[in-house]
Parts: C-alpha cells; sequence; structure tokens
C-alpha cells in the first residue's frame, strides 16, 4: 500500500486534532457530546484519507475543502447547543426571580 504526502498529511492533522478533543474534554472545556461529535469528524478524516487513496492533488484538494465545510459546520452546530443552554439557564434564573 503505497501511502502519499496528502494521506500522511491528513493522518496527521486528524490525530492532533483528536489529541486536542480529548485534552479540552480531560478540562472540562466540552461535554461528551461534544467529544463524541469530534471523535466521530477526526476518526472518518483518518479513515477515508486512509483508505480511499488519494491520486492527485485535485482530489486532496476537494477533500480538504469539504472537511473545511464540515468542520465548520460542527462548530457552528455545537456553538448553537452551547448558547441554547445558556438561554435555557439564563430563562429559568429570570422565571426564579419573577415567582418572588
Amino acid at each position: 500500500m503505497h501511502i502519499s504526502i496528502y494521506q500522511t498529511i491528513f493522518v496527521l492533522v486528524g490525530v492532533i486534532m483528536i489529541i486536542k478533543a480529548i485534552s479540552h474534554f480531560l478540562r472540562h472545556r466540552k461535554s461528551w457530546r461534544e467529544l463524541i461529535v469530534w471523535l466521530s469528524l477526526w476518526g472518518g478524516v483518518i479513515a477515508f484519507s486512509l483508505y480511499s487513496g488519494f491520486n492527485n492533488s485535485i482530489m486532496a484538494i476537494f477533500f480538504a475543502f469539504s472537511l473545511v465545510i464540515l468542520y465548520t459546520l460542527a462548530r457552528v452546530l455545537l456553538r448553537i447547543e452551547q448558547i441554547e443552554k445558556k438561554l435555557i439557564e439564563l430563562a429559568r434564573a429570570i422565571s426564579f426571580l419573577e415567582k418572588k
């Protein structure tokens, strides 16, 4: 099996991002759900880059742009979830204060 430079780069980036996600989880900056999302995304990147075999640089560029889009989408969805939780907490606090 021949491993191209593109595959090596994507695997290294995937491993670094998995380590970063686990580090954030252990420091209580990420929840279980966020950890699962990031592990799934970066694990998929590693698996796809190893088993698909990039034949040329155009395929690698397309994969990189697709990865950027997926990464951005995941970040936005997780951020929306965090904002939603904060809004619920704020609404509960306001409701509690209004009852007094």
